[in-house]
Formats: structure tokens, C-alpha cells, sequence
């Protein structure tokens, strides 16, 4: 995201907990640092826009993750947070034929993830913190996957779009 944002004329900062991650970044030109929420090393108000990617389904708190990542963004400035969706049409069909079978459902989000988001849960976050927020779902393109597991996906992808749903949660807000 880093690079898209920069080759669109943006001066991007970025953050990562990982010291791996962070110089991987900065061996390819970018400005990033390490940090961790609470605690996010830059000041309030510093930023037009800030984005967190597959981030909010790994923090213990949330509510206080988001609370600080809006707190970055200057008035009229924008919070994008993004996250899987927890409601699809594989995993509605999936829990379902569990129950046929007379068992438990599994659990279909990776195992470190601390929560789950439906789109009404991710557009009350920053909503709480003063911000206007929409929601949107989307699905990128999965790259190579294997014949049998893109005729099952792309069944449920249809029908995920077609219910306007994706694999993917997008809030976008914009802080008052």
C-alpha cells in the first residue's frame, strides 16, 4: 500500500511491530518505523489519512486501536481500516453443513485473530471516536490457486457478490 500511495504522489510514513518488516520497508526506500498500539510513535493530529490493513482482527482492544489511529488524523482527515469479513457465503454454507452433519462448525478465521468483524461492527468504530463512516466488502483477486479450490471459491464468489459481499471489509471514515 506504501508503494501505490506513494507512486500516487503521497509522502507516506508507516509502522510496523516487526523489525523484519520495518527493514524490509526501508530497504526499498521507504520511510517506515517500529511501533506498536498503544503507543503508536507519531503525534496526534500529524496525518491527512492514515490505513490499516489486516491489522484490527489482531489487537486486543479495538476499540482503543482505532481510537488511537483516528486521534493521528487531522479534522476532515480520513481512517480507512480494513479486515476479512466475517459473514461470506463459503463460511454461512460451510457452518451449515456442519450442522447437517451433526457437528461443531469450525472456526474459519486464521487462529490470530483476537476478533471477527461483520460490516456493522467495523463502521462503530471509528463512528464512537467522532468520525462519519461507511463500509464497503470487496475480494482481490486470489492470484494462483489450484483447479478444485477456484471452482469452489468462484461459486462463492459470485454469490458473495452477488449479496454484495466479499472476502475483505473496508470502513472508510472521516474524522469531524
Amino acid at each position: 500500500m506504501l508503494g501505490l500511495l506513494r507512486d500516487a504522489g503521497f509522502h507516506v510514513r508507516g509502522c510496523d511491530p516487526g523489525l523484519r518488516a520495518v527493514e524490509r520497508c526501508r530497504s526499498l526506500g521507504f520511510d517506515v518505523v517500529e511501533g506498536n498500539s498503544p503507543g503508536l510513535p507519531f503525534a496526534p493530529a500529524s496525518f491527512d489519512v492514515a490505513v490499516t490493513l489486516q491489522v484490527v482482527e489482531h489487537v486486543t482492544d479495538p476499540r482503543a486501536f482505532v481510537s488511537e489511529v483516528v486521534s493521528l488524523i487531522r479534522p476532515g482527515g480520513v481512517v480507512v481500516v480494513a479486515t476479512e469479513d466475517a459473514w461470506t457465503s463459503q463460511t454461512a454454507w460451510e457452518r451449515q453443513w456442519s450442522r447437517i452433519r451433526l457437528r461443531t462448525p469450525e472456526f474459519r478465521m486464521a487462529t490470530d485473530h483476537t476478533y471477527v468483524f461483520q460490516a456493522r461492527h467495523l463502521r462503530t468504530l471509528p463512528e464512537e471516536h467522532g468520525c462519519e463512516a461507511g463500509t464497503r466488502s470487496y475480494t482481490r483477486d486470489p492470484g494462483r490457486e489450484n483447479l478444485h479450490w477456484r471452482v469452489y471459491k468462484t461459486l462463492f464468489r459470485r454469490i458473495d457478490r452477488m449479496l454484495g459481499h466479499g472476502d475483505y471489509l473496508m470502513a472508510v471514515a472521516r474524522r469531524a
